[in-house]
């Protein structure tokens, strides 16, 4: 009994998809890899993650005191500025991080200076509390370089 088994599709589909899977470990390796090209560790990979969590997290402070920036820079509208500060607030609750506590902080002033200002308070006061904000985040945004 003889059994023939065509293979020229599979193998052509089978050496693609192998090429592609290749080629995909080739970029993750080389995306995670640690310096001086040895094997990546479980410390080495907790630490990558870190450094992924910090700059997702400076992103977010960098986006929120953008927002009260632009709220500043507009004429005051009560309306806008609350909703702006609670949703800046609200963002702020994924900022986990401690050594982002500072900046967090700066930010969080910037908000509540802003939903004064558009409530009636002082405006030099709003500006002032964003420019504080956006120095402290900058300063944290540079703790990842």
């Amino acid at each position: 009994m003889e059994i023939e088994i065509d293979l020229k599709s599979f193998s052509s589909l089978g050496i693609a998809l192998a090429i592609v899977v290749l080629l995909i470990l080739g970029l993750v390796g080389y995306a995670v890899t640690p310096e001086g090209n040895r094997i990546l560790t479980w410390e080495d990979w907790q630490v990558h993650k870190a450094h992924l969590e910090y700059r997702r997290e400076v992103g977010a402070l960098q986006t929120a005191v953008d927002r009260l920036a632009q709220v500043v820079n507009r004429s005051p509208d009560p309306l806008r500025a609350q909703m702006t500060a609670d949703r800046v607030l609200r963002d702020l609750d994924r900022v986990t991080l401690a050594v982002l506590e500072p900046a967090k902080g700066a930010v969080v002033e910037a908000a509540l200076a802003v939903r004064v200002w558009a409530l009636g308070g002082e405006r030099e006061a709003a500006v002032q509390a964003v420019a504080r904000a956006l120095d402290a985040v900058q300063k944290a945004a540079e703790g990842m370089k």
